[in-house]
This record gives C-alpha cells, sequence and structure tokens, in this order.
C-alpha cells in the first residue's frame, strides 16, 4: 500500500487505524495540504485540522505550483525534477516518486510539496507536458498550473527567443480580451 514511502507498524494489518493515523502525520509533517492528505488517507477536514493542531503545524496555502515559479532558473529546477519523478515512476509508486523527486527540488530552494504533488499529478494524468527547445535540446515543463508570466518566448536554458515555447490556456481572469468590432456588447 504504502511500501518504501511509510513502514507501518508490522505487529498490526495494513488497513489498522494506527497505522492510517500514523501515515497521516508522516504527510501532515512532510507538509502536504489538507486537500492531498485527504485524498491520500480518506481522513475528515477535522481529523486533520486535529493531526495539525498536535504537531504545531500550520497548512500552506499554496497548492498551485506556479506560485513557486518564479524565474526562469526556477522553471529549469522543476522540470529536471518533474523529469526525474516520470523516472521514478516507472519503479515506485506516485507518491514514492514526488517524495523523491521532490528532494533533489528541495536541495536547491524552498518549493512547496502540495505544489510539487499536483504538477506531478498533471504530468501522470496527462494534462500537462514538456516542450523541448530546438537550439539546447533542454526539455522545459509545462501545464495548466503554471504561472502565465514564466512562460515567455525566450527558452528559459539557453535564452534563444525563437524557440518552441509551451502554448498554454490562459485561466479566467488573466488576461482581459478586447471586445472585437463585431462581437455583441453586453447591456450592462
Amino acid at each position: 500500500m504504502r511500501s518504501n514511502v511509510f513502514k507501518p507498524l508490522p505487529f498490526l494489518p495494513g488497513n489498522h487505524h494506527l497505522n492510517r493515523w500514523a501515515f497521516g502525520y508522516f504527510l501532515v509533517k512532510k507538509g502536504f495540504s489538507t486537500s492531498i492528505i485527504m485524498e491520500e488517507t480518506s481522513f475528515t477536514y477535522k481529523q486533520i485540522r486535529k493531526i495539525r493542531e498536535d504537531l504545531a503545524i500550520k497548512e500552506h496555502r499554496r497548492a498551485s505550483y506556479g506560485q513557486d515559479i518564479l524565474s526562469k532558473e526556477d522553471w529549469v529546477n522543476y522540470s529536471s525534477a518533474i523529469q526525474s519523478y516520470c523516472e521514478l515512476r516507472e519503479k515506485l509508486t506516485h507518491l514514492e516518486s514526488v517524495l523523491e523527486a521532490y528532494a533533489c527540488l528541495k536541495s536547491k530552494k524552498d518549493f512547496d510539496i502540495s505544489g510539487f504533488y499536483k504538477a506531478c499529478e498533471e504530468i501522470s494524468t496527462g494534462e500537462a507536458f514538456f516542450s523541448e527547445c530546438v537550439h539546447c535540446d533542454n526539455e522545459v515543463f509545462s501545464g495548466p498550473g503554471l504561472r502565465d508570466k514564466v512562460v515567455s518566448k525566450y527558452c528559459p536554458a539557453c535564452g534563444k527567443n525563437n524557440w518552441e515555447h509551451p502554448k498554454s490556456e490562459h485561466r479566467l481572469g488573466h488576461i482581459v480580451t478586447r471586445p472585437r468590432s463585431g462581437d455583441q456588447q453586453p447591456l450592462f
């Protein structure tokens, strides 16, 4: 069930409530957001809040990786960590792969693990993808949660400007579109 990430107590059955609680404490200590812990453990919000009170750990509200990536260097580091996740995913479970790949990402800069989890989840479901630069052959990660200002016309690795940058769909509220001449104007 949780193999190498979390070792359940050997004298109890795998699905015993003490093992479930210990796994919940483990995920809170690692820094996962409440929604991810609820998804992984099937605990209620109140149960997770109780764990957070016991450990005196407040929840990070950054469950999107777009809030972590602020520069092109961060974008390249994030891409390499997600490449590591993809390689680890062939041998390990999703959560194990996220934790292993996050270890190398965290050594470079303090990124939020919940955002990294979401990015890896997007890669595994096929929503996100890698885009390759024609000049330096670096692959850069792109997904729906990526902050718009990072997706630039210049390759983040080599800086050349005629690369095939990822085409991301903008979420509502990010870009205001000007009405075209043939569009009907709203009444109010």
